[in-house]
Parts: structure tokens; sequence; C-alpha cells
């Protein structure tokens, strides 16, 4: 895990982290996978109003909703390698705690919430503490 820096990036994350979670609870947890995809089907891209996992949320919530794209930008779009990072200094590698067969959704929003006071937490003490 990274340390990241008080950024505009970390600010954004936090509004992604917040976004992701409250997706989740409009509309369910998943696990497995970033949504469901139709095995087989033209298309990979997330329907609106399916439920999500964590990593999907996310995905979703910076409008990388298509499962390639969103593969490639949870490793590399900053805003989104920052809020990872954030859910990942409480839980430890996301996706498999996300998809977890005990999780429930109130657990993963509650992390991811969390995830977000703390990088705003950092923002408004000037950095890390």
């Amino acid at each position: 895990m990274s340390t990241y820096a008080i950024t505009e990036t970390s600010t954004r994350a936090a509004a992604l982290l917040r976004a992701a979670a409250n997706r989740i609870t409009a509309y369910g947890l998943y696990r497995g996978e970033y949504w469901p995809v139709i095995p087989g089907g033209e298309s990979s891209a997330y329907i609106e109003g399916d439920p999500c996992c964590a990593l999907g949320a996310l995905a979703v919530a910076a409008r990388y909703d298509e499962v390639l794209l969103a593969d490639a930008a949870i490793d590399t779009h900053p805003d989104l390698v920052a809020a990872v990072d954030a859910v990942a200094h409480r839980v430890g590698e996301l996706a498999g705690w996300n998809d977890s067969p005990v999780r429930i959704a109130a657990e993963v929003t509650s992390v991811l919430r969390a995830a977000a006071t703390d990088i705003t937490d950092r923002h408004n003490a000037g950095g890390p503490r």
C-alpha cells in the first residue's frame, strides 16, 4: 500500500468512494465480478440499477462502465488508485474482502464511507497524520 499525497486527486477519490457507497446502498452488493455480466453476451457494460461490487461501484462512479475499461482504470486512473488505496488501508485487498461470502452491503458501504472520511480528514489536517 502506498501513502498518497493530499491533492485534488484524493479529494476526487473521496467523492468516488461516497458515490460508490451510495450506488451499493441503492442497488445492492455484488460478488465475484464488478457487476452481473451476461455470459457470451455482446456487451459487458454496466446496466443502471444492477448491483456492483466495491470496485465495480467505484469504476461506475468514475464513468468506466464496461468491464475491460474498468479493469484498466482501477489500476491506472489516479482517482481510482487513490480510492482503492484508501480502502486498502482499512481492509487490505479490496476485491477479496468484498467477495467474502459473509460480507454484507452495510459493511462495504461503511468502509467506503470511512475511507472517504479518512481522505477528507487528512486533507483538512493538511496532510497525512
